[in-house]
């Protein structure tokens, strides 16, 4: 799911980059974003080093496959 999210913050930015005012503010949106997602990465690492299966904050609600 973090993967989802990661390509759809890069191609945003790909069609924000391109319109001047708004390339400011989606820069910092975006900037959040993958800040968000690190952290969401390093969460399930270490809940996977420890064994655990436990679902991520705000993310690990979304069920793709069931």
């Amino acid at each position: 799911m973090l993967f989802i999210v990661e390509v759809g913050s890069g191609i945003l930015q790909r069609v924000f980059h391109f319109i001047p005012l708004v390339r400011i503010f989606s820069g910092l949106a975006l900037g959040i974003v993958g800040i968000f997602t690190l952290v969401l990465s390093i969460m399930g690492i270490i809940y996977a080093a420890q064994g655990q299966a436990r679902e991520l904050p705000l993310v690990g609600q979304i069920h793709i496959i069931k």
